[in-house]
């Protein structure tokens, strides 16, 4: 199997591979590593990035499956941080168009579905290797949440335990090739009001290495 890993950014390269043996690897304009089964590029932050990354990747090569890992918040009260969390559905969960009753999904406006359900055994497989972990829906976002009242509000609506910025733009490149893929994350912060004094980066990226060495060796 040759699995094709996108992260946003270097840092979370270096702590994917931390603990593995990886040659630098260039794929095409990105760079990346390889473990020689595994590629891990870095596409940059946000969806866009993610996408255009991740289908420079699968033009060039073939895959048989598809990871989106990296640094993500956590809901409160779904997951805690340094929590690894491995997502039953990948949501896009700003894409759609606003109105007066509220937000109105793709799904609603009839364009799409906003919603990707992850194969649930590959959820069951993924979990199994890492261990303990948290699932759920993980949104996808263009803005980081930075108010409790929009927190709660995307809770209620997705019944999210994690919010990142890359998942779907990952997906949707994967997905004229039919690939199967999976978002994996590993908790910084909680989503809610903005406060970066309670933010850990260290421990995300910590528990990072440890989905790297169990994901990827």
């Amino acid at each position: 199997m040759n699995l094709l890993a996108v992260v946003a950014t270097p840092q979370e390269r270096s702590a994917l591979l931390r603990d593995l043996t990886a040659e630098p690897l260039q794929v095409g304009p990105y760079r990346g590593a390889t473990t020689g089964w595994a590629t891990v590029v870095v596409s940059g932050i946000g969806p866009a990035a993610a996408a255009a990354a991740t289908a420079t990747a699968l033009a060039l090569s073939s895959y048989d499956l598809v990871l989106s890992l990296g640094i993500c918040g956590g809901f409160s009260g779904a997951a805690e941080i340094g929590d690894v969390v491995v997502a039953t559905d990948l949501v896009a969960a700003d894409l759609g168009a606003d109105s007066p009753d509220g937000f109105l999904g793709l799904g609603h406006l009839g364009w799409a579905q906003e919603t990707h359900r992850v194969d649930p055994v590959h959820v069951k497989a993924v979990a199994a290797r890492l261990g303990e972990v948290v699932t759920g829906p993980v949104l996808t976002v263009s803005t980081v949440t930075g108010t409790d009242a929009r927190a709660g509000l995307l809770a209620e609506r997705h019944g999210a335990v994690a919010e990142a910025m890359e998942g779907w733009g990952v997906l949707e490149a994967a997905r004229p090739y039919g690939l199967p893929v999976l978002e994996v994350r590993t908790v910084s912060n909680l989503v809610g009001r903005r406060d970066t004094s309670t933010w850990d980066f260290p421990r995300a990226l910590a528990a990072l290495t440890h989905v790297g060495a169990k994901l990827l060796e």
